[in-house]
């Protein structure tokens, strides 16, 4: 528990306790004294998978032989003008503009993308603005309707005509933004790629629109917050459990590349004595954390967000890694899997972001946790010596708000006040450092083409810096006791 507790007490009296505990007129204070590690003091990591992104080969599948639940996909033409969202977009040599078609969703939250991929031709970048390039693309990244409608009565034709998909519940009065849909178990998604890229050249003959002449498919797969836990009980398991689950969904030899989030959920716990223990929250230390970004170039796209309406404390994120673990964990990995590679480099770092687990206790919807909006309970609970004036104006501002008649802040701040006490009763109150990293499957040596590689190579020496080098990244971060009680 949160509170200082006895391992041998009794749970009821644990629970009456911590119920005392947090009545107490305390408010939340998340700049409040902070405390320096000591010598019996211990992080605890939770390993996750957060984030996944294949894009395949133009012309290949990317379905695995494996059967099994996580393969069936939901085929649908009611959401092809979806746009395309994965952060992968910022490592193509393409923007995607005009070029993407949702085709499928998956039961675990994987979105299935048809990309016509530029061939014969280099498109040509703004170096001062590739980025803001790239992210347009991204906005605008539906095809033209009539494309879409080419490629849609094809796809029909195909379940139509093909033997291996008879039967898949797809219906020629399918258009474009209906709500037609059906599941395809494994084996039909899997034929339906293959009839899609084996019937690609007769289908370019039979259109004389350039725009498929200069272009071919290319499947690309992402998904965003399935949290998959790692199983992390002996040295073999991460790498067996992990690029099991991957080998259950994708066809590594289809892909491209391969790009992944790997999260540490930090628990920090503090012994008093033999018996008792308890667990402290953790944030961001903001001076700290902006030195690891020392120069103008490593702080490009950096960004920290107080909580608390302090400066000093809080989540950040940023394009690139901390300078720590750069030098650290990635320099050596790369170097690594260049000379296990022909020297080419294979492994890429990506953006990373840390923050506080009540991010996820809390947020219900996109306006909660949001500065801009200004109505969370660690705004109205600042501790007055510790804010500036400008922000101690600002949590008046909030009390007006919520004390008006009508407020439509009121609901939200009480929600978010229990939310957070549940939160501090499951020890929900850690910090999550995020990072992602790029494999180009590619440039690999056809070898190590495999999810055991990958996994072993680039994501278990990361796991290893969080779960052993505490004394290196400690720095990073605020440790203090949390209270919580309604702001007055």
């Amino acid at each position: 528990m949160v509170e200082i507790f006895n391992r041998d007490e009794d749970p009821i009296s644990a629970a009456t306790r911590t119920a005392n505990y947090l009545s107490t007129p305390y408010t939340f204070d998340w700049v409040g004294e902070n405390s320096d590690f000591e010598e019996n003091d211990r992080i605890v990591p939770e390993f996750f998978l957060d984030y996944t992104c294949v894009q395949g080969k133009p012309l290949h599948s990317l379905v695995s032989d494996r059967e099994t639940i996580f393969s069936t996909a939901v085929l649908t033409f009611g959401k092809w003008a979806t746009p395309y969202t994965s952060r992968h977009a910022y490592s193509l040599n393409f923007t995607l503009t005009k070029r993407c078609f949702l085709i499928a969703t998956s039961d675990c939250r994987i979105n299935w993308y048809i990309i016509m991929e530029p061939s014969g031709f280099q498109e040509v970048f703004d170096d001062r603005r590739r980025e803001v390039q790239i992210a347009d693309g991204m906005k605008n990244s539906a095809m033209e309707k009539y494309h879409a409608e080419m490629l849609a009565k094809h796809i029909l034709h195909l379940f139509s005509s093909k033997s291996t998909l008879a039967g898949s519940g797809v219906e020629q009065t399918w258009k474009l933004g209906s709500h037609d849909h059906t599941k395809l178990n494994k084996k039909q998604w899997k034929a339906f790629q293959e009839a899609l890229f084996d019937s690609w050249a007769e289908f370019v003959d039979n259109n004389t629109d350039e725009f498929w002449d200069s272009h071919l498919p290319t499947l690309h797969a992402f998904d965003y917050g399935q949290d998959i836990k790692i199983i992390t009980d002996n040295v073999n398991d991460p790498v067996s459990h992990l690029a099991g689950q991957l080998k259950a969904v994708y066809n590594i030899t289809g892909a491209a590349s391969f790009s992944c989030a790997i999260a540490a959920n930090l628990k920090y716990i503090r012994s008093l004595d033999d018996e008792n223990e308890c667990i402290l929250a953790l944030l961001g230390n903001r001076e700290c954390i902006e030195d690891e970004y020392p120069t103008q170039a490593d702080r490009r796209g950096f960004q920290f967000f107080p909580l608390g309406l302090s400066p000093r404390a809080g989540n950040f994120q940023a394009r690139k890694p901390l300078r720590l673990l750069m030098e650290e964990v990635f320099d050596e990995m790369i170097a690594k899997t260049a000379a296990e590679n022909s020297n080419r480099k294979v492994v890429r770092p990506g953006p990373m972001q840390g923050y506080s687990l009540l991010k996820q206790a809390v947020r219900h919807s996109p306006e909660v946790f949001s500065l801009s909006k200004a109505y969370y309970t660690a705004g109205l609970c600042l501790d007055r010596n510790k804010g500036t004036q400008k922000n101690l104006n600002k949590r008046a501002l909030i009390l007006q708000r919520i004390n008006a008649k009508g407020s439509q802040y009121a609901r939200p701040i009480s929600r978010e006040i229990q939310q957070t006490k549940n939160a501090v009763l499951q020890e929900n109150i850690g910090y999550r450092f995020e990072n992602i990293i790029n494999f180009d499957i590619a440039s690999m040596d056809y070898g190590n083409r495999s999810f055991d590689y990958i996994v072993s190579s680039g994501m278990l020496p990361l796991m290893r810096f969080w779960g052993s080098r505490v004394e290196d990244y400690g720095s990073l971060l605020y440790a203090f006791m949390p209270n919580v009680s309604n702001p007055e």
